[in-house]
């Protein structure tokens, strides 16, 4: 394996797929790539996507397509052709390209499981709820786009981790964290009392870490919204600090509360970003190797609102609303406990706020009635406060950065509010307690007073990508580690410091 390929095959272990992309792109004006790195380009492409990302997806079948010929024997691009195709709800074609996989490549386990799901799916075309029900599930959890050779392993999309996998032919899921049969009983008994009983229940298709349920329980005319909660994520105990070890923290599920014409069986985002959030959530504590508990707030990774019906962008956790106290803790057989707290949707600037203030005091401004039930067009209970008028609009903010780890940062208003390019920016480590928000990063123009820089009312706290968005020069610099600094010069190139 050449250089090149040994450099791009570490980024893929390394998950860092945008890497892969740019290098390639890059190399590909020079000189044409050669059927490997084509495919490689490809893979990059298909790991980078979210479910229904038909410009990430159609880009990996357009370059797939260009070396047609060289790949028509080849188990590997027909994985890959199918997987692409998969992802955009286009099982028929997904069907045929991985059957030719399997067919080439026998062995191959995944090829199986993805025939199996393709067959389901076609074969409920008649059945609108079960093909919702299905497509909610594609969109919760996805396969890694695997390779044949041994160790070749790919992360899946940000709802889920990607299965674990034996590094060897014969590859298998691993098992799953779950509920005992007692501890799931209790669960399930706990939400029937408090929140009354499910007749309906969205099962994960695919489990990579834990099972994750989603419970829908009907409006009643006592109670005239639908409740849907997790089950499952409670199997998993969060890393909770240690200081907080004795309150019995690190088992949780999450609720959200909808309207009753929500349509809670349609996979149209606007319909479907409350279930996905669930999901996320889920998940954000083992991926993160950190806890969820009230008060935490979690934004939407740039900032965008969750769908095109809304502005909303971020959530909070509390304990649930119009319940019995007692709704909030769930006893285990052991003495344990399992929190459920509810998701309260946030706009921009109430993320802003809370963050500015805590929790406590933001929850104080708002009406008990839009902490019953989500209104996605009710309006801010900030409205007013904030006068900052940013140089960007919200909505016109692209989807420019995919970092790991938390990814809030501050700025000054010098950038956000005056529109000037980022000077001089530095990363440091978070402070204790604000690890699940903040990935230390501090951008300024470089030309602010010390009288700027040390009034919290001159600064606020943004997402990297709402940076990215504001002066893009700042992409390459946004891995290095906490305790660096950049300076730009008069060239306009950012030259390291000392902190």
């Amino acid at each position: 394996m050449d250089e090149l390929l040994q450099m791009l095959e570490q980024w893929h272990q390394d998950g860092e797929y945008q890497k892969i992309i740019d290098c390639l792109e890059d190399l590909a004006r020079t000189q044409p790539l050669d059927y490997e790195r084509t495919g490689l380009l490809a893979r990059a492409y298909n790991n980078l996507a979210f479910v229904g990302d038909q410009k990430r997806f159609g880009k990996a079948i357009e370059l797939l397509l260009s070396v047609e010929e060289q790949g028509r024997n080849d188990p590997l691009w027909h994985y890959r052709l199918g997987y692409a195709c998969f992802y955009l709800d286009r099982e028929a074609d997904a069907l045929a390209h991985f059957r030719r996989a399997l067919e080439l490549d026998p062995s191959d386990e995944d090829c199986a499981r993805f025939i199996q799901q393709c067959e389901k799916t076609l074969s409920l075309e008649n059945s609108d709820e079960l093909r919702s029900s299905l497509a909610l599930e594609k969109s919760a959890a996805r396969w890694e786009e695997d390779g044949t050779a041994p160790n070749e392993t790919e992360p899946a999309a940000v709802e889920a981790k990607a299965p674990e996998y034996v590094p060897a032919d014969n590859r298998s899921f691993s098992a799953p964290e779950m509920y005992s049969p007692e501890e799931w009983t209790a669960v399930e008994a706990h939400m029937q009392q408090y929140f009354g009983p499910s007749e309906h229940v969205f099962h994960e298709l695919v489990s990579p870490d834990i099972h994750v349920d989603i419970y829908i329980i009907a409006p009643t005319p006592e109670r005239n919204y639908y409740i849907l909660t997790t089950c499952g994520m409670g199997a998993h105990k969060m890393n909770v600090p240690a200081e907080l070890a004795d309150r019995k923290l690190s088992r949780a599920e999450i609720l959200v509360t909808l309207p009753p014409d929500w349509k809670v069986d349609s996979s149209d985002e606007r319909w479907y970003w409350p279930l996905r959030w669930l999901k996320i959530l889920a998940r954000l504590p083992i991926e993160e190797n950190s806890w969820l508990g009230w008060g935490h707030t979690v934004a939407n990774s740039d900032d965008a609102p969750f769908a095109d019906n809304t502005r909303l962008c971020g959530v909070l956790l509390m304990e649930p609303h119009a319940f019995d106290e007692a709704a909030f803790h769930c006893p285990l057989p052991d003495g344990d406990e399992v929190l459920f707290y509810q998701m309260i949707p946030l706009y921009f600037d109430e993320m802003q706020y809370k963050l500015k203030h805590d929790a406590e005091t933001l929850l104080s401004r708002f009406p008990l009635r839009f902490l019953e039930v989500l209104d996605v067009s009710r309006p801010s209970v900030c409205d007013g406060i904030q006068e900052k008028r940013l140089a960007r609009p919200q909505e016109s903010l692209q989807h420019l950065y995919d970092g790991e780890g938390p990814q809030g940062c501050i700025a000054t208003d010098r950038i956000m509010v005056d529109g000037q390019p980022v000077g001089y920016c530095c990363r440091r480590k978070p402070a204790p307690g604000d690890e699940d928000w903040d990935s230390g990063w501090r951008f300024a123009a470089g030309d602010e007073s010390r009288g700027d820089l040390d009034d919290p009312d001159r600064s606020g706290i943004y997402a990297l990508n709402t940076l990215c968005n504001y002066d893009p020069d700042i992409l390459p610099l946004l891995d290095s580690e906490p305790g660096v600094a950049w300076s730009r010069g008069s060239d306009g190139i950012f030259r390291p410091e000392l902190l």
